[in-house]
C-alpha cells in the first residue's frame, strides 16, 4: 500500500508526481478494488475543462480528435526516441512508451505541444 504523508515535503518536480501516479496505477492493477484518483492542480472549480487540442475540433468531431491525438502521440514517441540532445533530466524513450501516457504528455508539454 502506498501512503503519502501530508506533512511530507511537496513534490519538487512533475516527474516525482508522475512516479507516484504510476505506483498507484500499478497498485490499482494488482488490487482492482482500490480507488483511482486524479489531480489537476486547479485552485478553483472551472466546470468542464476541455484540452486545448480538442478545442480545435467541433463537438461532433471529438472522435476524430481522439484518433488524431493518438496518432500524434505515437509520432512524438517515435521522434523523441531519435533525439540526440536530450538532457540527463529528461525521461528515456522507454519511460514515455505506451502505458506511460501521463509522462509522455508531460514531455510533450515541455516541447509546447498542445496536449
Amino acid at each position: 500500500m502506498i501512503q503519502v504523508d501530508p506533512s511530507s515535503d511537496p513534490f519538487e518536480s512533475v516527474a516525482e508526481f508522475i512516479d507516484l501516479r504510476e505506483q498507484l496505477e500499478q497498485r490499482h492493477a494488482s488490487e482492482p478494488s482500490s480507488k483511482r484518483w486524479a489531480y489537476r492542480g486547479q485552485p478553483r472549480d472551472f466546470g468542464s475543462l476541455t484540452p486545448s487540442f480538442q478545442r480545435q475540433f467541433s463537438k461532433q468531431s471529438s472522435g476524430t480528435a481522439q484518433i488524431i491525438e493518438a496518432e500524434l502521440i505515437e509520432a512524438f514517441r517515435t521522434h523523441y526516441a531519435t533525439l540526440k540532445d536530450c538532457s540527463v533530466d529528461m525521461p528515456q524513450p522507454e519511460q514515455i512508451a505506451s502505458g506511460h501516457d501521463l509522462r509522455c504528455l508531460s514531455v510533450m508539454q515541455h516541447y509546447e505541444i498542445p496536449t
